[in-house]
């Protein structure tokens, strides 16, 4: 009796190992089929969103000359309007300093007659 036991239980062993087997090969053989080449709209859908990076990419770039332009035009104008007004100032500076000088000199003048 242990020997027909002994083969009852290799034998539901081997069946159970080979079921096992069958539902491993089954769930690799699915899992192989839902990892196969992307559909046209995965592949549409990927390149979608690297496209919207790149677009991204490039509106920030396009924003970033904008206002750099702006800065550059702006700091023109600043530096544009510093000159004129180095320009300005020393001109006051020399015909202030040239009326300072008559002035003593007229003094001087006042003051020997």
């Amino acid at each position: 009796m242990q020997t027909n036991t002994h083969s009852l239980v290799a034998s539901r062993l081997l069946t159970r190992s080979l079921l096992a087997s069958i539902a491993l090969s089954f769930v690799l053989l699915m899992s192989g089929c839902a990892t196969s080449a992307p559909s046209f709209g995965d592949s549409v859908a990927s390149e979608s969103d690297q496209y919207d990076a790149i677009s991204g990419k490039w509106e920030e770039g396009q924003s970033l000359v904008s206002k750099g332009e702006k800065k550059i035009k702006k700091g023109r104008k600043q530096v544009s309007d510093g000159n004129e007004n180095l320009s300005d100032g020393e001109a006051m500076v020399r015909r202030g300093k040239r009326l300072m000088a008559e002035s003593e000199e007229e003094y001087k003048l006042k003051k020997a007659y």
